[in-house]
């Protein structure tokens, strides 16, 4: 399966955050980031700091990390992050976090409040953002553990604010 293709995801999700905050939406799935030659493996929607962050799709809370003061750079660069195992083996995956609002194990349903956008200084980027992934399950071939990406622009819905 190729980055960008595979399964619908079952009830469609929705935007990550009210789509009147989002200022600009970011590279999606690319294999080499410009400026940075690494893989991209989600989309960048930037948004002020502190808005906060809804979960695209029903699961349960797999994951809560705090990479901000971590030695290793891949985990400073995800910074505080969240991970929803949804249906169908599909991960969510939310980085750049500023506060967390759920707990590892917790149920929860498409649109519930998890979270909020950190200062871009917890992302090293110029400005406040979320970067989203979307990722089919586990696979040992992707240096971070995760599956397939899939670009989670070809399954949200028109933005229409």
């Amino acid at each position: 399966m190729a980055a960008g293709d595979g399964p619908v995801v079952a009830g469609g999700i929705s935007w990550p955050l009210d789509v009147s905050k989002i200022r600009r939406v970011g590279d999606s799935v690319t294999d080499h980031r410009p400026g940075s030659g690494r893989p991209h493996r989600g989309i960048d929607i930037f948004a002020a700091a502190g808005t906060p962050i809804l979960s695209a799709g029903g699961g349960a809370v797999s994951r809560i990390v705090d990479g901000r003061f971590s030695s290793e750079e891949h985990r400073k660069r995800a910074g505080l992050y969240i991970d929803v195992e949804g249906t169908g083996g599909i991960i969510f995956r939310y980085l750049h976090l500023g506060s967390v609002y759920v707990a590892v194990g917790e149920p929860v349903v498409r649109g519930k409040l998890i979270g909020d956008i950190g200062p871009a200084y917890t992302s090293g980027a110029s400005d406040p953002h979320l970067h989203f992934e979307m990722r089919v399950g586990h696979d040992r071939k992707y240096r971070d553990g995760y599956g397939t990406p899939l670009a989670p622009d070809r399954f949200l819905p028109p933005r229409v604010a």
